[in-house]
């Protein structure tokens, strides 16, 4: 896939992250918006190939397709190019939602049995840093966030805004 194929046959309006078909393609009426949900991605079927659509957008606007990229606003389906933007792969784990697998529903918070507390930790690349203990899980939280912002910069997902 390259841009000029990709604007032969779809026209993108950025302002609105949406794709519509240029010519008749399949099924598919020219004028019709192109894509379907696929796990909250819009997925675009060109040629019997599936194509993501922030990805398409990137190479629409940009004329490349790179290795990774990030919604910023983590919505998976809003691929307006101002809401995109590229990353690595840590970036782009930083920015997903969290995942509640331990005592605590607050992302960077858990529970320390030795000593009766709640302790912050963060990940920076592949080291795991200890941030504290804390008598209440808010505090611990807070922790978390404001080393996130220094650690994680635009990237950081935090607990409180």
């Amino acid at each position: 896939m390259n841009q000029e194929y990709l604007k032969s046959i779809l026209v993108y309006n950025p302002k609105f992250g949406i794709f519509y078909w240029k010519k008749n393609q399949g099924t598919a009426k020219a004028g019709n918006i192109a894509g379907s949900d696929s796990h909250g991605y819009i997925r675009i079927g060109i040629n019997g190939k599936g194509y993501l659509a922030h990805r398409l957008a990137w190479l629409y606007i940009y004329g490349y397709t790179p290795k990774m990229l990030d919604h910023i606003n983590r919505d998976r389906s809003d691929n307006r190019i101002q809401n995109l933007r590229l990353c690595t792969y840590s970036e782009n784990l930083r920015n997903c939602r969290y995942k509640n697998r331990g005592q605590s529903k607050l992302r960077g918070v858990g529970w320390h049995k030795k000593s009766g507390k709640w302790v912050a930790r963060i990940r920076d690349g592949v080291r795991q840093i200890h941030l504290g203990l804390f008598t209440t899980e808010i505090d611990a939280a807070k922790c978390y966030d404001e080393n996130a912002r220094k650690i994680h910069g635009s990237f950081a997902t935090v607990n409180f805004n």
